[in-house]
């Protein structure tokens, strides 16, 4: 998987069941050493991953339009 073959933060743009998970899963194992962002549009979907926010792990809505995503 390119998550280990890589350094550095992790940029996730659009959750879904698949990805979020394995990525909050990785970062998670590692302590702290790397860190997600993801991000989702549809502020209904992005309620089906809250509950994998961690330290490690920043999942945000981020405006339809892109004019402005927190970091």
């Amino acid at each position: 998987m390119a998550l280990k073959a890589t350094n550095g933060p992790i940029l996730e743009l659009g959750v879904g069941f698949d990805s979020t998970p394995y990525i909050s899963e990785f970062v998670n194992s590692l302590g702290g050493e790397r860190r997600a962002f993801s991000f989702e549009s549809n502020e209904e979907w992005l309620l089906n991953f809250v509950g994998l926010r961690s330290d490690n792990h920043r999942i945000e809505h981020a405006s339809p339009r892109y004019l402005s995503v927190p970091l």
